[in-house]
């Protein structure tokens, strides 16, 4: 292995050496041409028709993204072509002239210090690496690999087409199989897109059987230099030297003289008469179990475009579906609604606006229309100023947060003007911030009244009954037409009720009494409040990230289900999941979404009870400091009581159980295994969740709700940010110590003890609820170590980690097994003191026994012989330094995350010198002793999720 890679290592020092005298020797007379859109932006065009993008962004996290964008995807397939644009993206990942399953080449990636992704669209096929500036050799490869795309060298090794047929089919079952199905047939019925459609109960047969020549076609056909362009952004030191390299690499292609056949979807779709199409028994068809009606309403998009701008005419889109969805979502604030709706894009059929209504068979006459009467009277009376201002001040915020610095900002810029022919000027964010700026209410209403004037003219109606469809078109289109005009404004019955006012004014003592107990070495400070809670602040300024400006909150005690009895296990588990849904003090679930809409806590915050624990988490900006210390009060102490909510959670519940059934098999597998393996407490998820929904009682609930998070005695909370500490201290203590102790000590329920991980290795079959057309594999590594876990062994096991996922990722590119995604994980289980390794994938039945093999083999491996040092070194450097450096280390994320496992589990911090030492102290020996360790047969228990018991 190591002599394949040095030798294509080998052959891309030639090729850089051979580039490198070109570009210092030759100068070019060639016609070109060059664009300067400013000192760091170029834009060129060479004579056989490639273009190319050069964005210079000094000090970009000294990172480079370049891609290949191919101006064809989905769109431009004939019948036979069906899924090729999509499969032949895959392909050069697999062999091209100069490279062999370059994305399973772990040494080289780990060397070139890169990623590498494909993409296809419906209009485009994108190639894309990222890597570090400095790292030369890495930015030679790219342009070679593709160099190889752009010139025809795409391998057609019947080999690797057909080891790639059944992880193409495995990428379909991990998208979701049917799903989409009745989506992509509408769209190909309605329109001239995706052509060759296939059933789900044909797909499997056409990916296996394709024929190899249209594939070729399409790549013949649509891979030519006047439809490429190359993008380069990032920290690029010189512009001169890497256009010329460019230049040189790609002006050599040879120009196709052959007239490119464009069919026009657009006009053909604008010419076709109104349709209507029906699709009944659709569980039957896709395997899904969603049981409301669906109808589709398609406006089609005939007006010019605003100022004959994209851009702009864009901006008013979606400003305009934002407005019109939150007039349709008011009438949705309440319980027991049996209907939703929404208006957006058609992503499937392009230049259409969607209307899609979902409601129970026997409501749809009620639903359609009460959709449509609220269109009606935005049409009529068009939208407030205030409504208006709110909107157009969202979106010119949303410009001015752009960041012309950042490097996939002007990825996306250069996609679109390559893709669309979009003008760079339309892609200013100074001139699209000012076209808002001006824009005036009386211009926006027009428009939208121009996009609704008309009547949808196609319809389609997914039926998921066998039984008859009780509605002809004519009907559901006189429904449309006789729809009334809305007139009413939905409020709620609490509208005049805040939040604040939930809170009895006497339960808040002006000064409540607490005492300091701690200030340690890493700027924390403990704190015991009144009624027992004990507080850590860390008030500091975090690195960039995320929640970089925003204050972490975590509240949690180590009482859980596991404090209650287990035949109330339903009850307690999903107890802070029927609080969520009802809401606090008086104000419902709705109630609370309208008021925190406009804050930086719109969700609210997460109260949780798993097995040994229950809390309560949030992140907020500091202007919402109070506002949110009165969330986590009433949360904790005025939990909602409503039956009506908690039935219609119920039936909500349902509804998501429905919706997810590509991904429930999946789920019950794994919550099969965490019940049998980490805690059979483990919060139920998918079927389970869905059958377990029927097993609460409400009153039960909430006893155990209000049990568990008014022991207070029992809770740390750990506030992290940007603030100062006597700042925050005084609401802080004011909120958090007025929530009621109820002083009663909690029974602390037994740790499981994971029994069955001990003795010989087992092999548990696992038989879906719902059938599924793969096989999931688990295979589990736990050790009990009977104390925590120290930050060396975390670092090896994070290691060995990287190690098993490459050696797993390559069984799809070189073995040629049936896998899309493979995963290894480390499993850290705190309260259980057990450490695992879990390798997870999914595959066809077929390669079943070959990939147990495989996975033998992989293990058996990496416990008799030592890795190479090369292999270790970069894995080192990619993938656990960056994850222990102080930066990621102090981000408010990680240090809150930090503070957790100190206070709850008692894990050591440990000062970054000593990270360090610890990391550097890591050797091959090391890993091999680790790999020992835990790969062993009795600690191994192999999991299969598949249709039936047989042989495995």
């Amino acid at each position: 292995m190591l002599t394949k890679i040095f030798r294509v290592q080998t052959k891309y020092l030639a090729s850089m050496m051979i580039c490198f005298w070109m570009i210092t020797h030759l100068s070019y007379s060639q016609n070109q041409s060059t664009t300067y859109l400013d000192e760091n932006t170029r834009y060129g065009q060479l004579t056989n028709g490639f273009q190319y993008y050069i964005k210079n962004i000094p000090n970009s996290d000294a990172k480079i993204s370049t891609s290949l964008i191919v101006k064809a995807g989905d769109n431009n397939q004939t019948k036979e072509q069906y899924e090729m644009a999509h499969f032949l993206e895959h392909m050069p990942f697999q062999r091209t002239k100069n490279f062999e399953s370059i994305i399973s080449n772990t040494e080289l990636l780990n060397l070139l210090e890169m990623g590498l992704n494909g993409v296809t669209g419906a209009k485009h096929t994108e190639y894309s690496f990222n890597f570090p500036s400095h790292n030369k050799l890495a930015s030679d490869t790219s342009l070679l690999f593709f160099k190889d795309i752009a010139s025809g060298e795409i391998r057609f090794n019947k080999k690797d087409i057909d080891g790639e047929r059944g992880a193409f089919y495995e990428e379909h079952l991990f998208r979701g199989a049917g799903k989409t199905y009745n989506l992509l047939k509408i769209a190909s019925t309605f329109s001239n897109t995706y052509k060759g459609l296939k059933k789900p109960s044909e797909y499997r047969d056409y990916i296996y059987n394709f024929k190899i020549i249209n594939l070729k076609d399409f790549y013949k056909e649509w891979y030519r230099p006047d439809l490429m362009a190359l993008t380069v952004v990032g920290h690029i030191k010189n512009l001169d030297q890497l256009e010329n390299q460019i230049q040189t690499r790609f002006n050599g292609l040879i120009k196709n003289k052959s007239k490119i056949h464009l069919t026009d979807i657009k006009q053909d779709y604008f010419d076709r008469a109104p349709q209507f199409m029906l699709i009944n028994n659709s569980i039957n068809q896709t395997h899904q179990l969603e049981t409301y009606t669906s109808f589709h309403f398609y406006i089609r998009d005939t007006q010019e475009k605003y100022e004959n701008s994209i851009i702009k005419d864009e901006l008013l889109e979606n400003m305009m579906y934002d407005l019109i969805n939150k007039s349709l979502h008011k009438s949705l604030l309440a319980y027991h609604i049996s209907y939703n709706f929404n208006i957006q894009p058609s992503i499937d059929i392009p230049y259409t606006h969607l209307i899609k209504v979902k409601t129970e068979e026997k409501d749809s006459k009620q639903s359609i229309q009460k959709a449509f009467s609220i269109l009606n009277r935005i049409f009529e009376s068009g939208f407030t100023k205030d409504e208006f201002e709110n909107s157009k001040e969202k979106y010119i915020n949303r410009l001015k947060k752009k960041d012309s610095t950042n490097t996939f900002y002007w990825l996306h810029k250069f996609k679109r003007h390559f893709v669309e022919d979009i003008d760079f000027n339309d892609l200013s964010l100074k001139v699209n911030t000012s076209f808002l700026k001006e824009l005036t209410l009386e211009e926006f209403n027009t428009f939208v009244r121009r996009n609704l004037q008309k009547q949808p003219e196609d319809i389609a109606v997914i039926n998921p009954s066998k039984d008859k469809f009780p509605f002809s078109e004519a009907q559901i289109r006189r429904w449309v037409q006789e729809s009334p005009t809305d007139s009413i404004n939905i409020s709620s019955k609490n509208q005049d009720l805040r939040i604040a006012d939930q809170i009895k004014q006497e339960d808040l003592l002006p000064q409540p009494e607490y005492q300091y107990e701690d200030l340690n070495d890493f700027g924390t400070e403990k704190i015991i409040l009144k009624n027992g809670i004990k507080l850590i602040i860390k008030a500091y300024q975090p690195e960039k990230g995320r929640y970089q400006d925003d204050i972490m909150l975590h509240g949690f005690s180590p009482n859980g289900v596991s404090s209650f009895s287990e035949e109330n296990f339903h009850s307690v588990i999903f107890a802070s999941d029927i609080v969520r849904h009802s809401g606090i003090g008086k104000l419902d679930k709705f109630d609370l979404k309208k008021q925190l809409k406009e804050t930086s806590i719109p969700y609210g915050f997460i109260p949780y009870i798993s097995a040994h624990e229950s809390g309560i988490k949030g992140n907020f900006k500091l202007k919402d400091l109070k506002l949110a210390l009165q969330l986590v009060y009433l949360y904790m102490s005025a939990p909602r009581y409503d039956k009506s909510a908690y039935l219609d959670w119920k039936k909500e519940e349902k509804k998501k159980f429905l919706k997810k059934t590509d991904t429930n098999p999946k789920s019950d597998f794994y919550y099969h295994i965490n019940k049998l393996t980490e805690n059979r407490l483990f919060k139920p998820q998918g079927t389970y969740r869905y059958l377990g929904v029927d097993e609460t009682d409400l009153d039960i609930a909430y006893k155990a709700y209000s049990k568990l998070m008014q022991n207070t005695q029992d809770f740390t909370f750990i506030i992290t940010g940007n603030f100062k500490k006597d700042n925050i201290l005084p609401l802080v203590n004011k909120y958090l110590s007025a929530i009621p102790n109820n002083k009663k000590a909690m029974h602390k329920g037994n740790v499981d003890a994971n029994t069955y991980l001990k003795g010989k290795p087992l092999e548990i079959v696992y038989t879906p609820k719902q059938a599924i057309q793969n096989v999931h594999l688990f295979y589990k590594y736990t050790r009990e170590t009977g104390s925590a876990l120290s930050l060396k062994d975390e670092v090896i096991l994070k290691i060995i980690e990287k190690l098993v996922h490459n050696r797993l990722r390559e069984l799809r590119f070189k073995d040629k097994r049936a896998i899309y995604l493979s995963a290894a994980r480390k499993q850290i289980n705190r309260t259980n003191k057990t450490n695992s390794i879990n390798l997870i994938l999914s595959c066809s039945q077929e390669d079943l026994s070959k990939i147990k093999n495989d996975l033998k083999k992989i293990t058996h491996h990496l416990k008799t012989q030592k890795i190479n040092e090369s292999l270790f070194k970069s894995i080192v450097n990619s993938h656990v330094i960056p994850k222990y450096s102080q930066k990621k280390r102090n981000q408010n994320k990680s240090t809150q995350a930090a503070l957790y496992e100190h206070y709850r589990y008692h894990i050591p911090i440990v000062e970054q010198k000593q990270v360090d030492k610890i990391i550097k102290s890591i050797n091959t020996d090391d890993i091999l002793e680790m790999c020992q360790l835990y790969f062993k047969d009795e600690n191994l228990v192999k999991f299969f999720a598949k249709n039936d018991y047989s042989e495995i």
